[in-house]
């Protein structure tokens, strides 16, 4: 198994909320969100026989990590309208934020019955298996989710990390080497190329993608280690 390195990326759905909560100039954030939930709770004592106010709070709770009060939400938006889907798919991610995965699988099973191209219930499925350790299921899952959106880094990066913990050197360096293209002042994608190289014992080419990351990232003691090793067994 290679031992990968984690990318760090925003997820799509994050950050559209970052861009929905923050596009109010030089407004402090805190305030930002406070009065975003103020604004729904108000719609909820008005309307509170509509699912899309308490979709709303629910949203606002779980992009501020009030998990709970997120799930009471979410649950009264889908107790209004079952098919839902946006706020079942919250819901989920706010069970998989909390842990519990299996509560979360079974939302974004039901929100792909009916939106089976829906690309976010694709993506935060694979993530549940992935965190579970059903690394084929989330394979499965992330290569859905790449072909409804083979742009979007997180899915990519997510896929590539799975195929490389599976033993799938060859498609994960496909997929890094993808991401390179995209995204190629990661210095993280380099080292995770630079392993998948060393599983087939390319030394060359893991020399290369080890003193790319260097280049990127000159304190990363691994990298350096990498690199040297790589350049010794070369001969």
């Amino acid at each position: 198994m290679i031992a990968i390195r984690p990318l760090k990326y925003i997820d799509l759905f994050v950050l559209m909320a970052l861009v929905a909560l923050y596009c109010v100039g030089t407004y402090d954030r805190n305030q930002v969100w406070k009065e975003d939930l103020t604004l729904w709770l108000d719609t909820v004592e008005k309307s509170p026989g509509k699912a899309r106010p308490h979709f709303g709070v629910g949203y606002v709770y779980n992009f501020k990590g009030y998990y709970d009060r997120a799930i009471v939400e979410l649950k009264k938006a889908l107790s209004i309208s079952p098919d839902y889907f946006k706020a079942r798919n919250s819901l989920g991610v706010a069970y998989s934020n909390k842990g519990l995965y299996d509560e979360a699988i079974v939302e974004y099973r039901k929100v792909l019955k009916t939106r089976p191209a829906y690309f976010e219930a694709h993506h935060n499925l694979g993530l549940c298996y992935a965190r579970k350790g059903l690394t084929e299921m989330a394979i499965f899952e992330y290569e859905k989710a790449v072909a409804l959106k083979p742009h979007n880094i997180t899915a990519r990066t997510r896929l590539a990390n799975a195929y490389a913990l599976k033993g799938m050197t060859d498609k994960a360096i496909a997929e890094y080497s993808k991401l390179v293209a995209a995204t190629p002042d990661n210095p993280d994608i380099y080292y995770n190329l630079g392993i998948a190289f060393s599983e087939k014992k390319e030394y060359s080419m893991a020399a290369r993608m080890f003193a790319e990351t260097v280049r990127l990232r000159p304190d990363d003691r691994d990298a350096h280690l990498k690199l040297a090793e790589s350049l010794a067994r070369q001969k």
